[in-house]
């Protein structure tokens, strides 16, 4: 990342969008990206390229990239994966992701603030990695405050929890979620119009204490 001569975040963009990430982009730079895919050695040698694509990242876009690139490498990446995430929520954040708004399954999603907390969840995978367990939990719960109907951020957060302070606080914690607005099924209506019920914060939240009610031993 020291050299600038060959920086093209915007072909990163693409790159990174065809490995999967969702990622604002300009859709005429697939053909390139796509070329340098079917060449690649394989994807940390793709991921890598998009590290590299980024140059010296200063902007909230390289920012992003570099920290979805490195979180995508996987735990030898920890580090680099924290130093991004903490340099992009320092930010003001990548313009092209915010200001828009969608219903998914009966609940206003904010797109914005959903990929802040993406990058609140992957910089709390990766301290919980190298064992910075406290500050990996308070990043999850910060991920949870943006994205309440997230039942994920909540479980991962309790895995987290039951690592340090055991499962009595831990069923606890998950207990009081319960009260959480999007824990009773949502009702909407789907494309075709038909009414659906999304009941998943339920499901999961559920799964995983009955998962822990059944645990025997403290930990």
């Amino acid at each position: 990342m020291q050299n600038d001569n060959n920086k093209n975040p915007e072909l990163a963009a693409a790159l990174l969008y065809l490995l999967g990430e969702p990622v604002p982009h300009d859709p005429k730079l697939e053909k390139e990206a796509g070329q340098i895919q079917n060449v690649a050695g394989g994807h940390e040698e793709l991921f890598l390229r998009i590290i590299e694509l980024c140059g010296k990242p200063a902007g909230p876009m390289e920012l992003y990239l570099c920290e979805k690139a490195y979180s995508w490498l996987g735990k030898n990446y920890c580090r680099q994966t924290i130093q991004f995430a903490e340099r992009y929520l320092e930010s003001d954040g990548w313009e092209d992701l915010s200001g828009r708004m969608e219903m998914v399954e009966g609940i206003q999603v904010d797109y914005g603030e959903s990929r802040r907390a993406g990058v609140l969840i992957d910089l709390a995978k990766a301290q919980e990695e190298i064992g910075e367990l406290r500050e990996s939990y308070s990043n999850y719960l910060r991920a949870y405050e943006l994205v309440p109907y997230n039942a994920m951020a909540v479980i991962k957060a309790a895995e987290v929890l039951l690592r340090f302070r055991g499962r009595t606080e831990t069923l606890n914690f998950l207990l009081q979620q319960r009260g959480s607005p999007y824990y009773d099924p949502i009702k909407y209506r789907d494309p075709t119009g038909k009414i659906q019920w999304n009941g998943i914060f339920k499901e999961l939240l559920e799964s995983y204490i009955l998962k822990l009610q059944k645990r025997k031993t403290e930990i």
